[in-house]
């Protein structure tokens, strides 16, 4: 019992010094950086108004606070950018999009945006559009060969990239979904509907390729050559030389295609690169 208490008062004695010496680095914080420490107030919310949790960054410098976020206003869910404390554009929830921010930048923004039924962009001070749709880089229906712009538009059936001020017809291939059927857009150009579309993919030169489903069997197609119809197809990979490869079901096994070049038959496969 006595090595017990003995144990217990010592951490005791060591918690109490942790303490002493928790407060004496505060106390000494306080007096390097003066009594009376300033309270300062980036940006005041409005009534019924929170920041969107995952829209929000902060960068403290020695000459003053930098911050961008996204503010909702639960009551109408009209979301509004916020810009290192002026607020930029407003849009329903969901509608409002940050392409790109940078803080230490002047108008360091550009935000996609609904405005009367149609998408508009603010780059960096300035408002474009009316657009049909807005994309950057990569977006789950939509491959344009576009990734050095800052960002993509859609505007009567074609796709163009902006970059400082000016815009350029880009290659794409899209995915749409309209009257109970999926349709490929490439370049301007519309299949026919089938059952599904996916495995869309573009290189940088335009070639393309996708797959898609029709009367219950799925078809690759590679720059228009179509495949024959197998029980699935995944995994799509094109080089800009026109080399392909991916992955079909046929007859309960899985095969891999290269270049014309079939597999043996597996019982599971993917994770396809092709150089």
């Amino acid at each position: 019992m006595l090595e017990i208490e003995k144990i217990i008062e010592f951490k005791k004695m060591s918690i109490l010094k942790n303490l002493i010496v928790f407060t004496l680095v505060v106390f000494t914080s306080i007096s390097l950086w003066g009594q009376n420490p300033k309270r300062t107030v980036l940006f005041a919310l409005g009534e019924n108004e929170s920041i969107v949790s995952y829209e929000y960054y902060i960068a403290k410098h020695f000459n003053g606070n930098r911050f961008y976020c996204t503010i909702e206003n639960i009551n109408t869910n009209i979301w509004t950018f916020v810009f290192n404390g002026k607020r930029i554009v407003s849009s329903k929830k969901m509608e409002l999009n940050v392409l790109y921010s940078n803080v230490n930048e002047e108008n360091g923004y550009i935000i996609s945006y609904i405005k009367d039924g149609a998408w508009y962009v603010n780059c960096k001070g300035k408002e474009n559009g009316p657009y049909d749709n807005i994309y950057r880089n990569i977006y789950y229906n939509i491959i344009a060969s576009a990734n050095n712009y800052d960002y993509c538009y859609k505007l009567a059936g074609r796709w163009y990239g902006h970059k400082n001020g000016t815009n350029k017809r880009v290659d794409f291939v899209e995915q749409f979904y309209e009257n109970g059927k999926y349709y490929a857009n490439i370049n301007g150009n519309i299949s026919q509907g089938y059952e599904d579309v996916g495995c869309i993919t573009l290189t940088e030169s335009g070639k393309y390729a996708y797959c898609y489903r029709e009367k219950g069997k799925k078809y690759a197609n590679i720059n228009g050559n179509i495949s024959q119809g197998y029980e699935g197809v995944w995994n799509i990979t094109l080089t800009e030389s026109g080399k392909y490869a991916y992955c079909y079901r046929e007859k309960g096994k899985n095969y891999v295609n290269i270049n014309g070049n079939i597999s043996q038959g597996y019982e599971d496969v993917g994770c396809i690169t092709l150089t």
